[in-house]
């Protein structure tokens, strides 16, 4: 790996970074900040059980599980709920079929040019 290379990694993991420090506004903002952390739904619903928050069901209020998690992150109108970079990351990572978390995150950021290296 050359020099140039780590710089980029480095630049674009800081980006990552950067997000992930961010405070959540709501729940569904939490929700996208999480799964990007966390990568899978079902991870994403058992910390959202853990923190003892439950979801509207058929009759009464229930537990999380990972369908929740995936509806709420495929529903295109949660961008007014949640920060630009957040959303975008989060629907990049779900939508993309790479080996690890670091291969899907240097990809979103090339395609969008934000880790040049400079």
């Amino acid at each position: 790996m050359t020099y140039e290379e780590i710089k980029t990694k480095i630049k674009c993991l800081d980006s990552v970074r950067e997000i992930l420090e961010m405070k959540p506004r709501n729940l569904t903002e939490e929700i996208f900040l999480k799964y990007i952390e966390l990568e899978r739904t079902e991870k994403v619903a058992q910390y959202l059980n853990e923190q003892g928050y439950k979801t509207k069901g058929a009759r009464d209020e229930r537990k999380y599980i990972s369908t929740d998690i995936t509806e709420i992150l495929d529903d295109e109108s949660c961008y007014m709920l949640v920060d630009d970079n957040i959303y975008k990351l989060a629907r990049f990572m779900k939508k993309r079929k790479y080996r690890t978390w670091e291969e899907k995150i240097l990809k979103y950021f090339e395609e969008r040019s934000d880790c040049d290296g400079d």
